[in-house]
């Protein structure tokens, strides 16, 4: 199975892409859920996820922050955004 870990600051959304994705069905375990970058960076270097999706806009660290971090140090794990935030000018 592939490991995902979840990123977002919005514990509703965590919930339900957990609930709503089969994701033992297709091939994946979430190992964790992360509310903030720096918390999601620290998990990412202890449980070495395959796919991490992560909002962009978080406290601590956001997540283009932490992508960049995590790829310096785990550079086979995918990254797939989702984020809900309307200004990307920054």
């Amino acid at each position: 199975m592939l490991k995902v870990l979840i990123v977002d600051d919005d514990k509703n959304v965590s919930r339900c892409l957990r609930q709503l994705i089969k994701w033992e069905e297709l091939g994946y375990e979430v190992i964790g859920d992360a509310y903030d970058g720096e918390t999601a960076y620290k998990m990412a270097l202890e449980k070495n996820p395959d796919v991490i999706i992560s909002d962009i806009k978080m406290p601590f660290m956001d997540g283009t922050e932490l992508c960049q971090k995590i790829r310096s140090e785990l550079c086979n794990v995918a990254i797939i955004f989702l984020s809900a935030y309307e200004d990307f000018s920054t």
